[in-house]
């Protein structure tokens, strides 16, 4: 079975635009996807699931509702190639030793995985993306086992690590 990828989001209109580039990037790469998440107008969810599944022909049974994270992706992580977000998503998913894909507020382009030659920018940058430099970015998938080596720079790093374990309970 091959793996699929995992978009991460508190759902609405704000995280419609990051949803679209993770399934453009699915699609760009021939990867099947989730999409998990929640939100507080359920009127507006509904809309925006029938919505996105018309624009891009999918099941909305691509939609698996709300998860808690790190339970999730430890319970499912044979399942999932990588998962896509922004902020708490990130450190959680890279806890797990899931490669993660951040997505930008601006378009496609400025997506990339956290790597190691990225992690200090998105530490410093509460892994968020604000028009990075262009050397930071990487949408290799070739090199997706070597992202998952994210989880052993926040062990390494203090200050994420605390953070991170208000969220992630194994540390």
């Amino acid at each position: 079975m091959q793996k699929k990828a995992l978009y991460i989001a508190r759902l609405g209109q704000k995280q419609l635009p990051k949803m679209c580039q993770f399934i453009e990037f699915c699609r760009k790469n021939s990867l099947e996807f989730d999409i998990a998440g929640s939100g507080r107008d359920t009127a507006y969810l509904e809309k925006m699931k029938l919505e996105i599944s018309r624009r891009y022909n999918i099941s909305p049974d691509r939609f698996i509702g709300e998860i808690k994270t790190a339970q999730f992706l430890l319970q499912h992580a044979s399942e999932y190639l990588f998962a896509a977000g922004v902020g708490q998503v990130i450190i959680e998913s890279a806890m797990c030793g899931i490669p993660v894909f951040v997505l930008s507020d601006a378009d496609l382009a400025d997506a990339t995985f956290v790597a190691p030659e990225n992690y200090a920018v998105f530490r410093h940058r509460n892994f968020t993306i604000d028009r990075q430099p262009e050397i930071l970015r990487t949408q290799d998938l070739s090199r997706v086992n070597e992202y998952a080596s994210c989880r052993e720079q926040i062990l390494q790093d203090r200050d994420v690590r605390n953070v991170a374990a208000r969220y992630v309970d194994f540390i």
